[in-house]
Parts: structure tokens; C-alpha cells; sequence
């Protein structure tokens, strides 16, 4: 063995062999005993020796013999060849000439022709090169792509719009912006496209040897039955929230379900809630945020607004901030809770509460129902168009509760958009009238023809609206009086200062009375009450 000489490059090697061994390179021998590609200050190790033949010689002799050969070094890996420069080289040589070197030398593929070009016309023209050129280079392969789910739903990158605000507080809805996270898909949308895996393309070392390349691997899409795959894409067979399942890069799981759940509270974490089909909240709805649903809500506790076209079913309470302050919900369906207190509701169904109803302000087109215990409503105005069943109404403080019974909420608001319509009519036909009769004169009437003529047919059109309002009317009042049988039941009393209205008839409760029930007496036009 000889000199080891570590180096970052083969010029470099050859550099500190010239150095120790104080002579030139035709005069050493050499040996590569490694290559680290991975270590850039010693990425070559070599073995140097001098020559036995030319131990002790030197002159002009010396150079003319070993000074004019050229040396071809292949990687370790044979993805480059390099061609080693002597110092004296022969300087009349061609392309051909380095061509059939590298061949010699086992190099076929990736040659540098142009490096070769440029080493020829440096050597004639006497100009300097360096020790050490790369004149082949392999190309390694180049692996296919595995194919993608490229999910295509238009619901907003959250933090895009979050991120896109001048500061962290400003011009950022939180309550909003978490909700566009939801991937909701509309009946028969496309929400995903699969894209086929593409071929690799081999490689080759600079011997020629190929380097095989890897296809991409298919994707394995599971979808629900809500989903159905055409061709390359997959739609949507309802509206509904997207979910995605992952399990590795090639394989996922797809549904689209009408049920969305929030595993804790509806709060800033998730935002205000808009969804189409059902929701189901493990933790409350706090205060001042909203949940929208086509389907039911349920909730073990509500302190926010509820909109929703479906039941709602709440396992604790619903509860406002104070009677001033109260929360809003409008539904279609059924709502039960074990308590409500400072809400403004208003449903076409059935309310059932267990505990109580305190200050609130309730609208139904049903029936409202407080049967557990204590079972009372007190404080607030409960209007019920089918009837109220309560175990207690009022409070022993008096508390100022008003129990409405017989009056739908709708027929009433119906009602007072007529009235007021009837009543914007009549004016116009009297300020009509009062025009055409101060036309009367001749003179006036004939100037004036074609404006009259166009009051008389405003007028026409308006008295004919002013009827078919008087019918609509009277067709209300019908409905008004089909629900006067209705009743309000109190299973165990009655405390004063409560207001009782059935119908078109109102009694003031002045002392307590026990279990028993009012109802509308249509011979006396009045309300009466009846002990069980």
C-alpha cells in the first residue's frame, strides 16, 4: 500500500499526490478504493504509489514516454465517466480518437460529445484544462406517478380566508369563516376525480446498462350508495356533507351523508353551522352562534339560534342570555328539551318541555306540553293553537305570564298584513274619488280625459283587490272560530296575575285556582273554567 490521499474531487487528489510525492502524475500509480457520494469534503478515496520503473527517473526522455496518456475513470455506481487530463497530453487528437478511448474503456451511453468537442479544441489551441472532465453521464429512471383522488368541491380553503385578513382580528367573521370548511356537495355534483397512475421511463448507466423504472400504482376508491363512479369521476347522488377517508396514499373511503356530527361544542372551533340534512351536536350551541339545518337538530344543550326545517331535540336545556336578550329558533318539526327559559321560538309542531318554560316567548301551531316537575310556565307569552297542558301556570311571585290558546300565530299575522293592505287600498280609492268628483266641470273633464280615464281603471283594479281581501278575510275568521274548542289544561294550579286568552275572549286570573282546565263557553262568548 501506499499514500492514501482522502479528497472532495479527483483534481484534488491528484493535486496532494503531486505534492507529497514531489513528481508528476505520469510518474504515479493509482488505485480508487472508494466514492461517497453522501460525503462532500471526502467523497474520494484513492491509493498512490510511485511507479517501480521510474523511481529515480526524471528529464525529457521521462516525459516523452509517460506524460501523453489519457486515463478514463468510470463511478462506482456507472452513472459518470470522467477523463483524466495528463500534464503534457497529446495535443493531436480528435473526436474519434477520445470516442474509441471511452469505448475501450466500456463507456456507450450518455456521452458528452460536446465536452469532447471542447477538449479537442482546447488541446490544439494549447489551452488549459482541467485534471479531471465529465464526459459521460448516465440518466438515472424516472418512476411513474401513482394515481390521485383530486377532490373538486367549491367549498373555500378555510385558512386562505382566515390567512388572506390584514391582521388576525380584522375583517375575519370567525363565527362564518370555519363553516365554509364543510365539504357540502349538491345532487349530482362532481366532488372527486380519479386520475390513472402513469408508466415509468427506464434509465441507463454509462455502460449501458438500463436501470428499470417503477409504474405508479392504481388508487383504490370505496365509495358509498349515495355515490356512483363514471369513467374517471365520481358524483354525487344527493346533497349532503363529503366525508374522506384516508388510510394510506392509495386508498380511501368516500360517503356523502345527510347526518353532519360535531363531536364537542358549536363554537369558534367549528363556527356558525349550515348544513342540509341533519345535525348532531355532542356538546351546546353557544351563545350568539347559529346552527342552520334542513333536517333535525339535536343537541344535549342549545344557548344559541336554532333554524331548521326539521325537529329538534335538545337532552338539557335551551337557555338565552336574559329575557331582554333572549335566543332565537325556528323550526318545523317537533321540539322537546328538559327546560327552556329566555328563547323566542316559533314552530309548526309540538313542543314538549319537561321542567318549565320561563321567560319566553313561544309561537306553535301544535300543542305545548310542561308535565315533569315542578312542570311550570311562567314569566313570557306561550301562544299554542291547538291547546297548553301544564302543571302549573304562573309563579307565586306573580310573575306577569300570558297563555294564549285557539289563535294561530300564522291566521293572526295574515290577518294584520290585510288589514293593513285593506286599509292602504281604501285610502287610494278615496283620494281617486275625491279627484275624479272635483273633475266634474266640462271644461276640466275634457283636458283631463285621459288621466281620468286611467283613475277609473286604477280604481276598478283596486276596488276588485279590495274584495278579494274582504273574502280572505272572512275565510281567517272561519279558521279563527274552528279553533275555539281548544283548551288549556293545568294539572295542578293556577297562580294569579295570569292571562288567559282563548279565541277572541281574554280572563285575567285574579285568585289561585287547582287543577282544572279553560276553555272558550260560546254561549257566553267568554272563557270559563272547570275544576277536574
Amino acid at each position: 500500500m501506499g499514500y492514501i490521499i482522502k479528497a472532495k474531487s479527483l483534481e484534488e487528489a491528484f493535486h496532494k499526490a503531486q505534492k507529497y510525492f514531489n513528481r508528476n502524475i505520469a510518474d504515479l500509480e493509482y488505485k480508487i478504493i472508494s466514492i461517497n457520494p453522501e460525503d462532500n469534503d471526502e467523497k474520494y478515496v484513492l491509493d498512490f504509489s510511485v511507479k517501480e520503473e521510474v523511481i529515480g527517473k526524471s528529464g525529457k526522455l521521462y516525459d516523452e514516454i509517460f506524460t501523453d496518456e489519457f486515463e478514463v475513470i468510470i463511478s462506482e455506481d456507472e452513472m459518470k465517466a470522467y477523463l483524466f487530463i495528463p500534464q503534457n497530453p497529446k495535443r493531436n487528437i480528435d473526436k474519434k480518437y477520445l470516442l474509441n478511448l471511452l469505448n475501450e474503456h466500456g463507456v456507450k451511453n450518455g456521452i458528452l460529445e460536446a465536452e469532447l468537442e471542447r477538449i479537442v479544441y482546447y488541446l490544439k489551441n494549447e489551452k488549459p484544462l482541467e485534471s479531471s472532465i465529465l464526459v459521460a453521464q448516465g440518466k438515472p429512471p424516472k418512476n411513474g406517478s401513482d394515481g390521485e383522488l383530486i377532490i373538486k368541491t367549491k367549498s373555500e380553503d378555510i385558512f386562505e380566508s382566515i390567512l388572506g385578513a390584514d391582521e388576525v382580528h380584522d375583517k375575519v367573521d370567525y363565527k362564518e369563516a370555519f363553516k365554509k370548511k364543510l365539504l357540502i356537495v349538491n345532487e349530482n355534483e362532481e366532488v372527486a376525480m380519479i386520475i390513472s397512475p402513469s408508466k415509468g421511463e427506464n434509465g441507463y448507466t454509462v455502460t449501458g446498462k438500463t436501470i428499470e423504472a417503477v409504474d405508479g400504482e392504481e388508487i383504490e376508491v370505496t365509495i358509498s350508495e349515495n355515490l356512483e363512479r363514471i369513467d374517471n369521476k365520481i358524483i354525487s347522488k344527493i346533497k349532503g356533507l363529503l366525508s374522506i377517508q384516508q388510510f394510506d396514499k392509495l386508498h380511501f373511503i368516500l360517503d356523502v351523508t345527510k347526518t353532519f356530527i360535531v363531536n364537542g361544542d358549536v363554537d369558534y372551533s367549528t363556527g356558525n353551522i349550515e348544513f342540509p340534512g341533519s345535525v348532531i351536536i355532542k356538546g351546546e350551541i353557544k351563545p350568539d352562534f347559529t346552527v342552520k339545518a334542513d333536517g333535525d337538530v339535536i343537541a344535549k344543550s342549545v344557548s344559541g339560534n336554532i333554524i331548521t326545517k326539521g325537529n329538534i331535540k335538545v337532552s338539557e336545556g335551551i337557555t338565552g342570555k336574559s329575557f331582554v336578550n333572549r335566543l332565537i329558533i325556528n323550526a318545523k318539526g317537533e321540539i322537546t328539551a328538559n327546560y327552556i327559559q329566555f328563547a323566542q321560538i316559533t314552530t309548526e309542531s309540538m313542543i314538549k318541555v319537561k321542567k318549565y318554560i320561563r321567560d319566553s316567548i313561544i309561537f306553535t301551531e301544535n300543542f305545548v306540553e310542561v308535565t315533569g316537575t315542578p312542570g311550570m310556565i311562567y314569566g313570557g307569552k306561550i301562544s299554542a293553537l291547538k291547546g297548553i297542558k301544564a302543571k302549573v301556570l304562573g309563579s307565586p311571585s306573580f310573575a306577569k305570564t300570558v297563555v294564549t290558546a285557539g289563535i294561530s300565530s300564522k291566521i293572526v299575522s295574515e290577518i294584520s298584513h290585510l288589514t293593513v293592505e285593506k286599509n292602504s287600498i281604501n285610502e287610494q280609492i278615496t283620494k281617486i274619488r275625491l279627484y275624479l268628483g272635483n273633475a266634474e266641470n266640462p271644461l276640466v273633464r275634457d283636458k283631463l280625459k285621459d288621466k281620468i280615464e286611467k283613475l277609473k281603471k286604477i280604481k276598478k283594479e283596486l276596488t276588485k283587490k279590495l274584495l278579494q281581501i274582504d273574502i280572505k278575510l272572512r275565510e281567517l275568521y272561519e279558521q279563527v272560530k274552528k279553533h275555539k274548542d281548544a283548551k288549556i289544561e293545568v294539572l295542578k294550579e293556577v297562580n294569579p296575575n295570569v292571562k288567559i286568552i282563548i279565541g277572541e275572549a281574554t280572563l285575567i286570573v285574579e285568585k289561585r285556582l287547582r287543577n282544572g282546565y279553560f276553555f272558550y263557553n260560546r254561549d257566553k262568548k267568554a272563557i270559563d273554567y272547570m275544576l277536574k
